[in-house]
């Protein structure tokens, strides 16, 4: 998906989902309160540069006040959270048969699942 102005992802119960896409361009991807994004890239989701499942040049926002998803496609594989996953989140959700490992430590503030995957904290309270 290219991104010419901007992406918003907005609203209680909205989710957008990136799938096995990334989601480039010159725009601004911004995933406000009560939103959730849902991560399949290997590197999760980054605060710059082009790794992860959002890769636009502009700014990129994350909320602390959203949900994410996190699962891999590729089974028996270990996927990061990414730099851009805030430090802490509303619900932080492992739905994959892979590992998930914390890029940096995380606080969540109401709801933790783990289905069918591990959690790594490498450290990381």
């Amino acid at each position: 998906m290219v991104v010419n102005s901007f992406v918003l992802v907005q609203g209680e119960g909205t989710q957008f989902d990136v799938s096995s896409s990334v989601v480039r361009g010159a725009g601004t991807f911004t995933l406000g309160a009560g939103a959730s994004l849902g991560i399949s890239s290997p590197q999760g989701i980054s605060a710059s540069g082009a790794t992860g499942s959002i890769q636009v040049t502009g700014t990129r926002s994350f909320g602390i006040d959203s949900k994410y998803i996190y699962y891999t496609t590729t089974s028996g594989t270990t996927q990061v959270t990414g730099s851009g996953l805030p430090s802490q989140v509303r619900t932080l959700l492992c739905a994959s048969g892979s590992t998930l490992a914390l890029s940096q430590a995380t606080s969540v503030s109401q709801r933790l699942d783990l289905i069918g995957g591990d959690l790594l904290t490498d450290g990381h309270p």
